[in-house]
């Protein structure tokens, strides 16, 4: 028989062999979970960081002003977010398959 890398094996050892094609398929998945994990932060990062420079700083009335104030929050909020979420995609990417 052969398995789908098409390196040929016997039949008796194909639980094994299929059971170590799944671990290493799982380990795979779990990889790329954690990688997308560490994408989302960073994106959030961006996003956090770059939302308050859309504004202008220089408002004079009262109501932009706590518009400013408030998608300044709203940003600072996206950057923590985003910061939890990148520690967390990293500690699951740092973390090794057994």
């Amino acid at each position: 028989m052969k398995l789908v890398a098409g390196h040929d094996i016997e039949s008796t050892q194909l639980p094994e062999a299929s059971e170590q094609n799944m671990k290493t398929m799982l380990g795979s998945c779990q990889h790329l979970r954690s990688l997308k994990d560490v994408c989302i932060g960073l994106l959030l990062l961006f996003v956090g960081r770059l939302m308050p420079l859309t504004q202008l700083k220089d408002m004079t009335s009262d109501a932009s002003q706590f518009i400013f104030g408030v998608s300044e929050g709203i940003s600072i909020g996206i950057t923590l977010i985003g910061i939890g979420w990148l520690i967390f995609g990293a500690v699951k990417f740092s973390k090794k398959e057994k």
